[in-house]
């Protein structure tokens, strides 16, 4: 799921420059990134890491038809999947094993062609990379990261060199799903030591079969929405690369999804 481990080094705007300067706690030397854009295994203060069901109310339809799906992330899968089954009545499938990185998965579709990958570590493989200590942390599941839809991921690169904002990609990848069939894709992420896994991961599944098509169906993505202390200077690079979600003011990154399922309202939280 990554091309390779090293590291990286970074050219700052002037802008990102004073923003270091004054978000210390959240700036730090980093390797390249994984697809799965780890998560920060501290704590925060804004946003529990809790995932729970909220009351019923009104179904408000924003930034997800362009999301390709989060990543779920917990120790075990097993459990996670039965945490997830608990939550919403839908027990996710097995999607496999991504070879090399010492992790596997199990899908549930969201509809509107996107779908939850609850992503853990895989006892069958050396968990020992850098992806592996960020999951081996966790002490309950939390979203990781988000993909979104993008057929051309030129226009994206382009963006990010305007913006000097360093990058890894587009590049090929693949997994073989239980059934033998080999899905390939194409990945595009940011490497910001500022804005870190804020920024989304850029997915082209080509002429792949998207994996919500197969994945269990009954639950519905209804709202996502991102958290971020500078909310506004991140709603506006979100509006150069085309990406609708939502940014609201928050003192620590979040990313929440809600989903509509049928046990009701499901609230699923991740600090990015």
């Amino acid at each position: 799921m990554r091309a390779g481990i090293g590291l990286v080094y970074f050219t700052l705007t002037p802008i990102e420059v004073t923003k270091m300067t004054k978000r210390r706690t959240i700036l730090k030397t980093v390797l390249a990134a994984p697809v799965m854009s780890i998560v920060n295994a501290g704590s925060a203060q804004t946003v529990r890491n809790v995932s729970k069901p909220i009351n019923k109310g009104s179904d408000i339809q924003v930034g997800v038809n362009e999301v390709d799906h989060f990543m779920w992330a917990a120790v075990d899968l097993e459990l996670a999947s039965a945490e997830f089954e608990r939550l919403t009545g839908v027990r996710p499938a097995f999607g496999g094993r991504h070879m090399g990185f010492g992790t596997h998965n199990a899908l549930v579709s969201l509809s509107n062609g996107s779908y939850m990958e609850v992503l853990a570590l895989d006892p069958e493989q050396d968990t020992g990379g850098p992806l592996g200590a960020e999951i081996a942390l966790l002490t309950s599941p939390e979203i990781l990261a988000f993909h979104i839809k993008r057929a051309d991921l030129e226009s994206v690169v382009s963006v990010y060199q305007e913006m000097n904002i360093a990058y890894t990609g587009p590049f090929d990848l693949s997994r073989q799903r239980p059934d033998g069939e080999v899905l390939r894709w194409r990945l595009l992420l940011a490497e910001s030591p500022v804005y870190k896994h804020a920024l989304p991961v850029f997915i082209d599944w080509m002429d792949a079969p998207h994996p919500s098509k197969s994945a269990p169906a009954g639950c519905e993505l209804i709202h996502f929405e991102v958290g971020y202390p500078y909310n506004e200077e991140l709603s506006s690079l979100y509006e150069k690369l085309d990406v609708t979600v939502p940014v609201v003011y928050s003192r620590e990154p979040y990313a929440k999804a809600t989903l509509d399922t049928p046990k009701g309202k499901v609230v699923l939280h991740g600090r990015l």
